[in-house]
């Protein structure tokens, strides 16, 4: 059986595995102070319970003292609001116990939750028996050695103004690029260079840099816009971005933007942020 390549499955493992656990933690609490709060309203409450009846369409309330008492006394219209008070105290009974039931089974779920998942008891072998056995699910390395395996087709042909070279021994337009391919290069992110992507609208484009998020599987597009106080340069940046956005990637989703000027050089905090942020 070969490993199976499941994007979907692999990122609701990582990510909501992880959200799902923390909803359920912060669920619990809200549901023990929810509780406190109810227990403290019934403590208040008046004794008896409410009996409605409706006559001629109106409603007549009536307080029962005892379970003996089928019919209870009359409550008139000036003591209405003992009629409120009453259906409060029944209405925070029945939520007092949908809340200690769904408390229960909240810690019942935690404790069962399973520690790993079954994707991780691959990388938990040992390394004599990870070379005998084929992993059910594709690990990260292998989805990784994958994704780095896709043929390159070349970026556009023109000449370049100036070549500069990164730690990884390819040849970038600026140093500015260098910075960001070398910064990636160090924390084990896969990348390539101007790999080519069709979007409609502008036909195909070359991204700066197509970027990994091994942890989580998804692929984010960087573009570095690096003379942005040039007016073409820039409405061509735009039209670029525009684009993209059209075709479904978005900045902070899929979509990392860096810019500079020739006075305003790349910022290199924010490009660390911004790696720190979306690809490890």
């Amino acid at each position: 059986m070969k490993p199976q390549s499941d994007n979907a499955c692999r990122l609701y493992v990582l990510m909501k595995r992880q959200e799902l656990e923390k909803t359920l933690k912060d669920r619990h609490k809200y549901l023990e102070k929810l509780e406190q709060s109810i227990i403290r309203s019934l403590k208040r409450a008046p004794e008896g319970t409410l009996r409605i009846n409706r006559i001629n369409g109106c409603p007549q309330y009536f307080l029962r003292t005892s379970p003996k008492d089928t019919n209870g006394s009359y409550i008139p219209a000036k003591k209405r609001d003992l009629a409120a008070r009453l259906a409060q105290k029944a209405y925070n009974r029945k939520a007092l116990a949908a809340v200690q039931k769904e408390a229960r089974a909240v810690e019942r779920f935690l404790k069962s939750y399973p520690a790993f998942p079954v994707e991780d008891i691959y990388e938990r072998l040992s390394a004599e028996r990870q070379k005998l056995v084929v992993p059910l699910t594709e690990t990260d390395e292998m989805f990784a050695e994958r994704w780095n395996d896709v043929s390159l087709t070349s970026g556009p042909v023109y000449a370049l103004p100036s070549a500069f070279s990164t730690e990884r021994g390819e040849m970038v337009r600026s140093k500015s690029e260098v910075l960001i391919a070398d910064l990636l290069f160090k924390n084990n992110i896969p990348y390539r260079y101007e790999h080519p992507l069709y979007l409609n609208g502008l036909s195909t484009v070359f991204p700066d840099f197509t970027v990994l998020n091994i942890r989580t599987r998804k692929e984010y597009v960087w573009e570095h816009s690096g003379m942005m106080d040039d007016p073409e340069y820039a409405a061509r940046a735009v039209q670029k971005i525009c684009a993209y956005e059209l075709n479904g990637y978005r900045p902070g989703e899929n979509l990392i933007l860096t810019f500079e000027t020739s006075e305003q050089p790349l910022n290199m905090k924010l490009v660390r942020e911004l790696v720190k942020e979306y690809l490890l």
